[in-house]
């Protein structure tokens, strides 16, 4: 259900050099460095020796400023993601899976908590995608 305090978010990507340069250099670097904080932090990862006869799949920073509804900058915001185009189902995996509600679902708990007078929080988790347990290793190059 709106508020007023509700913010729509509108996204958009920028590349790496243009981020760094630019005029907001520092912001991006922060927004850098606040992700590898959040791996080093949440044990994401462990620097190993490069395996001998193992797939490695490379990796990026994946920049994106955030605005508000009203077009204002919310914040800039890094992720390093893994290149996974370079993996092949069945063979590098056999499944992918994200845990998100479906619509319907949302809407049910909406209405039990209006006919209640409940009142419904919601939270984001902006690392949530770092609990996901892997049952396989997966072998990832550093950025350079």
């Amino acid at each position: 259900m709106a508020n007023s305090t509700e913010e729509t978010v509108f996204i958009s990507e920028v590349p790496l050099k243009q981020a760094v340069s630019g005029p907001s250099a520092d912001e991006w670097r922060e927004a850098i460095a606040s992700e590898i904080r959040s791996i080093i932090k949440n044990d994401t990862w462990i620097i190993t020796e490069r395996p001998k006869n193992q797939k490695v799949i490379g990796s990026r920073i994946v920049l994106r400023n955030k605005y508000g509804h009203d077009g204002a900058l919310v914040r800039r915001k890094a992720r390093l993601v893994a290149k996974r185009f370079a993996q092949r189902p069945g063979t590098d995996f056999c499944e992918t899976f994200a845990p998100v509600a479906r619509i319907g679902s949302v809407r049910t708990i909406m209405a039990i908590a209006a006919e209640n007078g409940m009142t419904v929080n919601q939270f984001d988790i902006t690392t949530a995608y770092l609990y996901g347990i892997l049952e396989e290793k997966v072998f990832m190059e550093l950025l350079e």
